[in-house]
């Protein structure tokens, strides 16, 4: 891919955790933590990469959607969930590893698996195109599940492939998990790859 870049990302435990489970798939990711920062080289983000190559690879995008299945699930242990992923904030390491730079998408999960929204959650959306569409809307919603990323995580990697639509990957079982992800319900939505 390209060059190192030394990014900095915000201190907490959510990371400590995320790169155990890194390193117990075998992967290897060299950081330091300095001043209540984590330190890491990287490829840059993908929003980057893709401007510069057009797309990554198929393998690559699997890499990248378990990955961010991983953040998923991993934030979900702490009672955080993410509203959606900008791809200006997903960074590659290593060629097949991805990391998110910031938790700043992220609001606290209450009951019943609800992210917890408020008048301002609104005004953090940055990037329209990255977002599921029960938040295109302009109606305020204050509970909705925290399975509303899958469609964000399902987007993400379709724009990764620099495809039209998702049945150009039709014979793939990526294909399969990005379907589920896109489910109308949002409670069903789910990312699962077999």
């Amino acid at each position: 891919m390209s060059e190192d870049i030394i990014i900095q990302i915000d201190y907490h435990p959510f990371y400590d955790d995320l790169l155990q489970s890194f390193s117990d798939k075998g992967k290897k990711i060299i950081y330091n933590i300095v001043n209540n920062n984590i330190h890491l080289n990287t490829q840059g983000n993908i929003s980057s990469y893709i401007q510069k190559y057009g797309s990554l690879d198929y393998l690559s995008v699997v890499h990248l959607s378990l990955d961010l299945a991983l953040h998923i699930a991993i934030l979900k242990n702490y009672n955080y969930g993410f509203l959606y992923f900008d791809p200006a904030d997903i960074y590659i390491i290593n060629d097949d590893t991805f990391i998110i730079s910031n938790l700043h998408h992220c609001l606290p999960i209450v009951q019943s698996n609800k992210l917890l929204l408020d008048d301002y959650s609104h005004v953090y959306i940055h990037n329209m195109k990255f977002i599921a569409p029960e938040l295109k809307d302009n109606v305020f919603i204050y509970d909705i599940n925290y399975n509303i990323i899958f469609y964000s995580l399902a987007l993400i990697s379709i724009y990764a492939l620099n495809i039209i639509h998702i049945n150009n990957i039709s014979h793939t079982k990526l294909f399969f998990a990005l379907k589920r992800c896109l489910r109308d319900n949002i409670e069903r939505r789910i990312f699962y790859y077999l």
